[in-house]
């Protein structure tokens, strides 16, 4: 009976084409029409859109900015980048040594004001009635949540050090500063109809990652988090971008030279700036951009293959790490063992 229908199948004609040659068109159609205009899409919005100034004017979301773990890395380019549009800038950091630094480079550099807070977000939620004082009576237009912890290294969940500690303070750090300070700003930003907030999550957050799997809850908190509020506060005239960056050129990295797949913070925030208003999630970087597009649609169409790749590749990780300490350890060892040569 089957075989009956197939030979009469093949011997359908419809239009000069057969019915194999009938349904490779039309999956050629559906194709064409789904993703074409995603395709053109990302074109607009990765080159056509910043090059024709689409973005959010920042200068008029109000005269001050506030910016978590401003004293490295992307979120020291962020401050830097949004003072160098005349905006003045609260710094938001744990060492008050590395502020002051900061604060007057930034200020000698763009002639801008700028406030600095030195609070350990470590410490919980006590830390907010410092900051709420500080921020009293300021214009704040953009709040950049940049603040965030890593691992000392990749392991199993319960076998790094001082584990329920570091999970703790990887909450107190990554998930409720973007919480309690979006608390803070959002009421007076709603009241005036304008004002953006960035917060920086990671490609992390994009798929499930093992041997990191508390940041990469965290980030995912984060992403969620943010398109949440981007789809509630839009019609308030308020911005909420979640920005998703690959590995950068930073401290927290671990990457001291920049690279075409590292970008320096700097380069990797003056791109992200012009994103604002276009897009509400954004990788900015491209090759952040299809490496996050890689890792979505591995995951939803070969999620196990792709689940066993992340665990090898973090697993490797693990192992190279596992032999860096023991070989610090060796060294350190050795060093204390050798005798004492008189002078």
């Amino acid at each position: 009976m089957i075989l009956w229908i197939a030979e009469l199948l093949r011997g359908l004609n419809f239009f000069g084409l057969s019915y194999l040659e009938w349904v490779g068109l039309l999956v050629t159609l559906i194709a064409l029409g789904y993703y074409l205009p995603l395709y053109l899409y990302d074109v607009y919005i990765v080159l056509i859109a910043p090059a024709l100034k689409r973005g959010l004017n920042l200068r008029k979301m109000g005269k001050w900015a506030v910016v978590t773990g401003a004293t490295d890395g992307i979120g020291k380019a962020y401050a830097e980048e949004i003072a160098r549009l005349g905006i003045n800038i609260v710094l938001i950091s744990r060492s008050q040594q590395k502020l002051a630094t900061v604060s007057n480079e930034i200020e000698n550099t763009f002639g801008v004001i700028t406030r600095t807070i030195a609070v350990d977000f470590t410490e919980g939620v006590t830390v907010y009635d410092k900051i709420e004082r500080e921020l009293q009576g300021l214009e704040i237009g953009i709040l950049v949540n940049n603040v965030g912890i890593w691992y000392p290294y990749v392991d199993y969940f319960t076998d790094l050090p001082y584990a329920r500690k570091h999970s703790q303070d990887m909450i107190y750090c990554n998930v409720i500063p973007v919480t309690f300070l979006t608390h803070l700003v959002l009421p007076q930003m709603v009241g005036r109809r304008r004002g953006v907030i960035i917060n920086v999550g990671g490609l992390t957050g994009a798929i499930p990652v093992p041997f990191i799997s508390m940041y990469s809850a965290t980030k995912v908190f984060v992403e969620r988090f943010s398109e949440s509020l981007a789809m509630e506060y839009k019609r308030q005239g308020i911005t909420i971008q979640v920005v998703l960056p690959g590995y950068v050129a930073t401290k927290m990295a671990r990457v001291s030279k920049p690279s075409v797949m590292t970008p320096s913070p700097t380069l990797y925030v003056q791109k992200a700036l012009k994103t604002v208003g276009i897009e509400d999630r954004t990788a900015v970087y491209i090759p952040h951009r299809l490496a996050l597009k890689g890792f979505e649609w591995g995951y939803l169409f070969f999620k196990t293959i792709t689940g066993g790749i992340m665990y090898e590749r973090y697993s490797t990780m693990r192992e190279i790490s596992k032999r860096r300490r023991e070989a610090k350890f060796r060294r350190i060892t050795i060093q204390e063992e050798q005798p004492l040569t008189e002078l």
